[in-house]
């Protein structure tokens, strides 16, 4: 895994443009985010590291045309594993479609 601090420029640079873009962190039974307006980011994410959470991708929510849109992308290292793609396919896919 790279270095927390790495992650969180990648987030800020992802963040450029958008509404709003979460760093995805996964966990055997469940995922948590960090917000790339989070003040905190950086503690934030070094504390879900620390309990053994595995940073995975992003979910980018942008504007377009007066319209959200939803898209995602897995980290550099880990966009061959089927697992982690599954996972983040499925998180969009619970925002996309929530209430």
């Amino acid at each position: 895994m790279r270095p927390t601090g790495d992650l969180i420029k990648e987030l800020k640079k992802e963040a450029k443009g958008a509404v709003v873009v979460q760093l995805v962190v996964a966990f055997p039974d469940e995922t948590k985010m960090v917000a790339s307006d989070d003040p905190r980011a950086l503690e934030t994410l070094k504390a879900l590291v620390e309990c053994d959470g595995e940073p995975v991708g992003f979910i980018r929510i942008e504007e377009k045309e007066g319209e959200l849109c939803l898209k995602y992308r897995l980290l550099e290292e880990h966009e061959s594993d089927v697992r982690w793609k599954r996972v983040l396919t499925e998180l969009a896919r619970q925002i996309q479609y929530s209430d």
